[in-house]
């Protein structure tokens, strides 16, 4: 819980060494190491993702997925990301971190364990259970059915929406009074 990401050799446990470190901007909420790469969990700062190359810690990407990031878990070229209010799968790519899906949790995603595909996520009163569907990516919108605006007055209304995924969004309203 620290602003520090410090690469330790501890094959010698009597004298271990300090490989590499890394300054933050943020304190570290969760951490997870393939043998290849780190995925650390910044909370309100988001997901930073560093590849291990000759004992040098080396940033890939970063990314800000809705709310506080509280637990993620690598699953081979993917990164499931739990926060309090959506869990956000990435595809790690060459070019870095593409969102590909979200679920929002009933309460909260407290934590995020995954393994081939499918992610156990932990929320504040139950568990659920995420599956990565193959070939089939897009992050969800969720919008009410209808939305009323003030009809036939001249001043404007406001819809504020968000867009996580990994292309633009673009909305057309159609019917207008």
């Amino acid at each position: 819980d620290q602003d520090q990401l410090i690469l330790m050799d501890v094959s010698n446990i009597e004298n271990p060494r300090e490989l590499d470190r890394v300054q933050l901007d943020s304190e570290i909420r969760d951490i997870d190491f393939d043998g290849e790469q780190i995925a650390l969990g910044l909370g309100g700062n988001g997901v930073m993702l560093f590849v291990l190359d000759d004992d040098v810690l080396v940033e890939k990407d970063s990314a800000r997925p809705p709310g506080s990031v509280f637990s993620l878990s690598l699953d081979r070229n993917y990164l499931w990301v739990g926060s309090w209010a959506t869990t956000t799968l990435y595809a790690i790519q060459e070019r870095g971190l593409l969102p590909i899906g979200q679920e929002e949790p009933a309460y909260s995603a407290m934590g995020v364990a995954a393994s081939d595909g499918s992610a156990v996520v932990a929320d504040w009163y139950q568990t659920t259970i995420l599956e990565q569907v193959p070939e089939r990516w897009g992050a969800e919108l969720h919008l009410p059915k209808q939305m009323r605006f003030k009809q036939g007055q001249p001043d404007s209304q406001t819809i504020w929406v968000y867009n996580y995924g990994a292309e633009p969004l673009e909305i057309n309203f159609t019917d207008l009074p």
